[in-house]
């Protein structure tokens, strides 16, 4: 989870799952990232495998530059540049994924020249069947095969379709492919593909009709789901937890201070950099 006064914070899933409504959740820690005390403006863009994948903007000198981390073992590196030469405004949609035919990971930017229409809704980001997929212009999901680097468009569910719905986003259900269609004011439908590539496979599994969620439209993502059935979304500001059973809501309270930027689901893992360099915590920076 990324606030708007460029800190980062963690929360376990059973934390988010057992918390009690009527006190505060001490369980969202802050962390000591890599240049944070430098106080750059820093954008948490994806994790893989243990990775993290972080963006910096170092306003006013105009440098931009990635940053992969593994918050386990505190170790970290700084990509360096492409040759070709792109800035994060030509573009906003980034991932950093595991390729096991060659093994070893890539990172994917989608740029645009000026003046080019860019409709992907950059929120999106899911990796299912070794593919990546965003929905494109609320209307198509494209995925781009990791390995083969080569793009396709996905068929959306028909009655959705034609009745000219708006898909929002996509996500991963129970380890499917799904994607949220809005009725503006209405509903989300939550359609989930059981087939992989199979557009007949496509089926309605939850009908949401909550208030505090319809008001986010096109602002709503699909973070994980979880073994009691709840359904952990992301809402501008806030994170919620759906029952499908129940249809109601819980909203987790967390402390912390400033607004929620943005929040990615991560897995610990021991996976090293080889790069020598590591996060020290600010206590350590404020010593020497």
């Amino acid at each position: 989870m990324v606030s708007q006064r460029y800190l980062i914070h963690a929360i376990s899933h059973d934390s988010l799952t057992s918390f009690d409504t009527s006190e505060y959740d001490d369980d969202a820690v802050e962390m000591d990232y890599p240049f944070k005390s430098s106080d750059i403006a820093v954008k948490l863009v994806c994790s893989c495998n243990g990775l993290v994948l972080l963006w910096y903007d170092d306003y006013p000198d105009s440098k931009e530059f990635f940053c992969l981390w593994n918050p386990a073992t505190h170790e970290y590196k700084v990509i360096h540049e492409s040759p070709n030469e792109f800035l994060m405004e030509d573009g906003g949609m980034q991932a950093f994924k595991y390729d096991y035919k060659i093994d070893d990971y890539k990172l994917v930017k989608v740029v645009h020249q000026h003046g080019d229409k860019f409709p992907f809704n950059l929120a999106s980001d899911v990796l299912v069947n070794g593919a990546l997929h965003w929905v494109l212009a609320k209307w198509v999901i494209v995925s781009l095969n990791i390995s083969d680097e080569r793009f396709e468009v996905i068929q959306l569910p028909n009655e959705p379709l034609e009745s000219k719905h708006l898909f929002t986003n996509v996500g991963v259900l129970e380890g499917c492919l799904c994607v949220l269609a809005s009725v503006p004011e209405i509903c989300y439908n939550v359609w989930v593909m059981q087939e992989y590539g199979i557009r007949e496979s496509w089926t309605k599994r939850y009908v949401i009709t909550h208030d505090r969620i319809l008001k986010h439209d096109c602002f709503l993502s699909l973070l994980w789901s979880f073994k009691n059935g709840e359904i952990l979304f992301f809402i501008p500001g806030n994170l919620i937890l759906y029952n499908p059973m129940h249809a109601s809501i819980r909203e987790p309270n967390i402390f912390i201070q400033t607004h929620l930027y943005a929040t990615r689901n991560y897995f610990e893992s021991l996976v090293p950099l080889n790069s020598g360099t590591y996060v020290q915590r600010l206590e350590e920076e404020e010593e020497e």
